[in-house]
């Protein structure tokens, strides 16, 4: 859970007001919560559709003839203001709020059923049936960056390794024989990069040659990524990218194939002199907690790049 808390002042109210703000993910929901020298005068809770996480929410306050707005102004800074009528009485920010865009519908990944419009198109319902056959492919990816925190906490980076690339390996055999896709859409791919990772811990069971296990992985799936591009015009890796981020618009294959490559790559370069600097315990906190915080947005802004042109967006 994330949270965010102003406090201020009204010019005719000198007492201290809070207005408190906690993020969900899931199911991703945000609750704001105003109180007025202590006392809570207003809290509501807000569903996925609801949220304007590109634009600004209104909290309407009326028995205090008060409106606060929160929202983005820019990618990665919010702010709030309070009004009362047209006048502004309070900011935190000069900066105007972003209008919303495209951005908004990512977040139907997170809550596929709470995103379904009331009477939707036959494209609409077969982009929520992906979206939701998606779903269980992200808990197996937040349980598997878990299990590996802790594995390699108590039994050390080559176990974890090591036991990390033979679950993915399992779960590419089961899964055919379940309803759903545990592997997103990269079965045939996941396997071969976990008996690549395997090799590579097996080989050299070491803390800092596993800590650049990441380099050389990221290495091949750029090159692979390349390949998808430049041969497959995007029929492979491309597709799926497209797939997993159609929040975003729709996105060209081959340009989603170079921009996963550009975006593996500009991963690669932030992580790799982290190896040499952190050390073994630093390092597993930093890959089990923080290294997806970093690599998220920069996959997210390469496929917004990689939408495809003929939209108009």
């Amino acid at each position: 859970m994330l949270s965010k808390t102003y406090k201020f002042e009204l010019p005719d109210d000198p007492v201290r007001w809070t207005f408190r703000v906690k993020d969900r993910l899931f199911p991703f929901e945000r609750t704001f919560r105003l109180t007025r020298d202590g006392q809570t005068v207003h809290e509501e809770t807000l569903g996925s559709t609801d949220i304007a996480i590109s634009g600004a929410n209104c909290v309407r306050v009326p028995e205090h003839d008060l409106e606060i707005e929160y929202g983005a102004v820019d990618l990665l800074r919010y702010g709030t203001v309070a009004r009362r009528g047209q006048k502004i009485v309070w900011r935190s920010t000069d900066k105007p709020f972003r209008e919303p865009g495209r951005f908004d519908e990512t977040l139907e990944i997170w809550n596929a059923e709470a995103a379904d419009p009331p009477n939707p198109s036959p494209e609409q319902r077969a982009r929520a049936e992906r979206q939701k056959a998606l779903q269980p492919s992200l808990y197996v990816d937040l349980a598997f960056g878990l299990a590996f925190f802790f594995v390699a906490r108590e039994f050390g980076l080559v176990t974890a390794a090591l036991t990390g690339a033979g679950a993915t390996f399992a779960l590419f055999l089961i899964n055919p024989f379940v309803r759903w896709d545990l592997l997103g859409g990269f079965a045939a791919f996941g396997a071969a990069m976990a008996l690549i990772s395997a090799g590579l811990a097996w080989g050299f069971q070491d803390d800092l040659a596993i800590k650049l296990r990441g380099t050389v992985m990221a290495l091949i799936g750029a090159a692979a990524a390349l390949f998808d591009a430049l041969v497959l015009k995007g029929g492979y890796l491309g597709k799926r990218m497209a797939m997993y981020m159609e929040g975003l618009g729709p996105i060209d294959p081959r340009r989603a194939s170079f921009a996963l490559a550009g975006a593996t790559l500009l991963i690669m370069a932030i992580d790799t002199p982290l190896a040499f600097i952190l050390t073994t315990e630093q390092w597993i906190w930093y890959n089990a907690f923080l290294d997806m915080l970093i690599a998220l947005p920069i996959i997210l802004g390469a496929m917004y790049l990689a939408r495809d042109r003929g939209t108009g967006s």
